[in-house]
């Protein structure tokens, strides 16, 4: 009890608690957390212009050299680099869950087996920086990891090229054209799925909660689309 009660181990001890609390909600708020947690990832805004005219159905080349992982040849934040970079493509809450655990069990076993040579514990500003690096970057390949083989397109069974003509509700923050937002939909076989989407024409906006239909996916995994006027596909 020592060990989580340390001034020099409260860091560990409240990311222990947070943990805890977060999967106890996620549990009793049948996903809403995770949708929450989500929609803190930071938008990806895209000065993109298009020069088309785009028909539904109709397919299109866009040149856009856009790396999804990196963000290479947009202008995207910083910090939007390194939230894609760390999470890739695990759902928020599964990478909180596992940096977090991560971050407890270092910095714990680490204290512990301190304290048994030495007698002491680190202070808290040596042990809790160095801890919080390597927990980023052991979550970070551990992410890449289920996102090989476990979250591949959130299922193995639906092609996001199939997503084209369904209805997806914006989640994050008004969409606009040249800033992309996150929305959600469900395919055909009740899989829930989160894409990025911007407005086809220059002067739409979508506000979150609302309802767009999705009619291209770009070179950089996004949907252009537009307002809701056609039937869902079923």
């Amino acid at each position: 009890m020592e060990l989580f009660l340390a001034n020099e181990n409260m860091a560990f001890s409240t990311a222990l608690v947070f943990l805890i609390l977060v999967f106890i909600l996620e549990v009793l708020s049948s996903g809403v957390i995770s949708s929450m947690l989500d929609g803190l990832i930071p938008e990806v805004d895209i000065n993109t212009d298009i020069d088309a005219e785009i028909d539904v159905g109709t397919d299109v080349d866009i040149n856009s050299d856009i790396n999804t992982e990196t963000g290479e040849g947009t202008n995207v934040p910083t910090l939007s680099k390194l939230f894609i970079w760390v999470k890739d493509k695990v759902p928020m809450l599964v990478y909180f869950i596992i940096f977090l655990s991560i971050f407890c069990m270092i910095g714990f076993i680490t204290q512990y087996f301190l304290k048994k040579i030495t007698g002491y514990y680190l202070p808290w500003f040596f042990i809790v920086p160095g801890t919080f690096i390597l927990s980023v970057l052991i979550s970070r390949y551990i992410s890449k990891f289920l996102s090989k083989f476990v979250f591949k397109d959130e299922t193995t069974a639906v092609s996001s090229e199939t997503f084209v003509g369904y209805l997806a509700t914006i989640t994050t923050s008004t969409a606009k054209r040249g800033k992309q937002v996150e929305a959600r939909l469900t395919d055909g076989y009740g899989q829930l799925h989160y894409v990025y989407v911007e407005p086809e024409y220059k002067d739409a906006e979508f506000i979150v909660d609302e309802e767009v239909l999705l009619i291209r996916k770009r070179k950089d995994g996004s949907f252009n689309c537009v307002e809701n006027e056609l039937t869902e596909r079923n």
